[in-house]
């Protein structure tokens, strides 16, 4: 009986090991550097739900101790990727991350709130920079987000960009607006909010206030990042 728990442990490692090395072989890295790196840049990697599961793992137990910088920029994690990389986050496994790049992903409600709940919790403290353009961000999305953010989370956050393939309309403006207007992200430097829709006169006038009040350079086009 002990022979079989042990076969059975061995095999669970020998998986979880294989998978590893699959992700590392796809992103491009050996397990030893990836595990001593800084920074991880994924962009156009082709990860998936299944490799940010694998990630998830690896941030979980703590074997990237050094990491400040992840991107995920334009890659395929989605909901169920997002969704398992943030139980990652409330577990402390990158308490020490100043940057998270998640851009050009089919990240939804389901995902995003993952998100917005694991940073509610102060898992990602010490974030300076996050990026969250072209997702599916609507309505609901910013309203999470200005509900996390109320809480005093993200404290050291100085760069934040905003961007929809689901367009958010006033209700999650005005969301992001009053909790502007109640200290949320008091360090807040950079706000970059991007979509193809015309807002309230009202709703974008109480952001640009706040935003020139609190010393916020706010970004409303594409030709405004270049």
């Amino acid at each position: 009986a002990v022979y079989a728990l042990l076969q059975e442990e061995l095999c669970k490692l020998q998986t979880v090991h294989a998978n590893v090395h699959a992700l590392c072989v796809k992103a491009g890295i050996t397990c030893g550097a990836m595990s001593e790196s800084d920074r991880l840049s994924w962009t156009s990697k082709n990860i998936d739900a299944a490799d940010s599961q694998v990630l998830a793992q690896i941030i979980a137990v703590g074997a990237l101790p050094n990491l400040i910088g992840l991107s995920l920029h334009d890659t395929r994690i989605g909901d169920v990727g997002m969704r398992s990389l943030s139980e990652a986050f409330s577990m402390g496994g990158l308490a020490q991350l100043l940057s998270l790049e998640l851009a050009c992903n089919e990240i939804g409600d389901a995902g995003m709130s993952a998100l917005f709940d694991a940073i509610s919790t102060g898992a990602l403290a010490r974030l300076e920079q996050l990026g969250l353009t072209d997702t599916q961000i609507s309505d609901e999305c910013l309203k999470s987000l200005a509900e996390a953010i109320s809480t005093g989370t993200l404290a050291q956050l100085k760069y934040l960009a905003l961007a929809s393939a689901v367009l958010f309309g006033d209700a999650g403006l005005s969301a992001l607006a009053n909790a502007f207007a109640k200290g949320a992200l008091p360090s807040l430097k950079t706000l970059w909010i991007v979509n193809g829709i015309s807002h309230n006169a009202l709703e974008l006038g109480q952001l640009k206030a706040i935003s020139q009040a609190r010393g916020i350079l706010l970004l409303r086009r594409i030709d405004d990042w270049h």
